[in-house]
């Protein structure tokens, strides 16, 4: 057998483990990513995706990962308004952080905007409502409809004094109805809400009947996962704790 010199065997020895630690650093740059993304995926509920592939189990979850990035910034941007949420707030009497949710459902603290269907404003409020609200507080608002929708998208303030009035309103002529109930009755209308209930027979009745349409895969009105977006929305601005330091509290808070 031929004898190696041991400066060759070392730096042979030497290029064997870069080359094993090189190949090591890359299965962890490709795994440990592919794990946190699993475990994102696990605990969002996604283990029948993770079932069927990898490839839609990752699309899952990135999904997931970059809605997360955009409710945070949504949040964040109510919470920029947090002078003119805790203002209507005190002057209407209603919970700053309910206000702010409804804010974070409407626009996500993105002022300006018009939707499809009109709404205008970081409460994306119809004309109508605009008028309503007005009359009840006593608002006084530009008596035409286009001097109104410049007012609406442009006074950030106004619009949230609006959209407080409203919820106000609605608070104190809620009666029994929990607040999913009073969110539904602020997206779809009190009197909308009446004639579902009717057709259901109650309340529940009528929640079980979206559900089982949403889990069908059918259309559905969209009421109900609009109020529970609002309420989940109070519920973490609550947490964070953002709107309601230093601000006259509510009786209803």
């Amino acid at each position: 057998m031929m004898g190696v010199d041991p400066h060759v065997a070392d730096d042979s020895l030497d290029r064997r483990r870069k080359r094993w630690g090189i190949a090591f650093f890359l299965i962890a740059a490709l795994v440990v990513p592919l794990a946190s993304i699993a475990a994102v995926a696990h605990s969002q509920g996604l283990r029948t995706a993770l079932a069927e592939g990898p490839t839609r189990a990752i699309r899952a979850a990135l999904h997931r990962l970059a809605g997360g990035a955009l409710e945070e910034r949504g949040l964040e941007l109510v919470e920029g308004h947090r002078a003119i949420l805790v203002a209507a707030a005190a002057e209407f009497d209603v919970p700053v952080n309910w206000l702010g949710g409804i804010m974070f459902a409407e626009s996500r603290g993105r002022g300006g905007q018009t939707s499809s269907r009109n709404a205008l404003g970081l409460m994306q409020l119809v004309k109508a409502s605009a008028r309503d609200a007005g009359r009840r507080a006593g608002i006084e608002l530009p008596e035409g409809d286009e001097a109104l929708v410049k007012q609406l998208l442009e006074d950030d303030a106004l619009n949230v004094r609006l959209g407080a009035v409203h919820l106000s309103w609605l608070l104190e002529h809620r009666g029994e109805w929990s607040d999913e109930a009073v969110m539904v009755s602020y997206n779809a209308g009190r009197a909308r809400l009446f004639q579902w209930i009717k057709k259901r027979g109650s309340y529940s009745g009528w929640v079980e009947a979206e559900e089982q349409r949403a889990s069908r895969g059918e259309p559905t009105t969209g009421a109900l996962g609009y109020a529970r977006q609002v309420l989940m929305a109070r519920d973490a601005l609550r947490g964070r704790g953002k709107l309601t330091p230093g601000a006259r509290a509510s009786v209803r808070e």
